[in-house]
Order: structure tokens, then C-alpha cells, then sequence
């Protein structure tokens, strides 16, 4: 078995998609500023034509269509 692997050509595009409760918007570490999402916006920044982070807030147990469009366009660029 190799001790590596060598990935051969461009790396795909990376989607983080957290969905969280409304609730802990505020919360310093698993909230929408806290200490979590700032550091996976950080880790974003390094390279964001190939990670993209995203946070969806909801207030129910459900996620509609109008929240989660950005993730779904991320999906469709990655398959293009």
C-alpha cells in the first residue's frame, strides 16, 4: 500500500454548509460570528475559488428553498 497518493489534475471545489438554530445566532462560539465560523471564514479566504463557507440560521426544523440557495448554486457550479 503507497504512503501517499498523488491527486492529478484540479482539485473540486469545497461546500461547508452548517445549518444551525436560530437560537444560538449569538452564541460566541457556535454562532454566526463566533469563534467556529470566523475561523472557517479565515480557512475561506485562503483559497475561496475552491472553499466556500456558508451559515443558514433557521427557526424551525426546516431549511426552505430561499435559504439554501446559495449552496444549491455551489453544488451546480461544482458539476459544471
Amino acid at each position: 500500500m503507497p504512503d501517499r497518493v498523488d491527486l492529478k489534475g484540479e482539485p473540486w471545489p469545497v461546500e461547508v454548509l452548517q445549518i444551525k438554530r436560530e437560537y444560538d445566532r449569538a452564541h460566541p462560539v457556535d454562532g454566526e460570528n463566533g469563534k467556529k465560523a470566523m475561523a472557517l471564514r479565515r480557512w475561506e479566504n485562503l483559497n475561496p475559488d475552491r472553499l466556500r463557507y456558508q451559515m443558514i440560521l433557521t427557526a424551525t426544523d426546516t431549511v426552505t428553498a430561499d435559504q439554501a440557495q446559495e449552496a444549491i448554486r455551489c453544488a451546480e457550479e461544482a458539476n459544471t
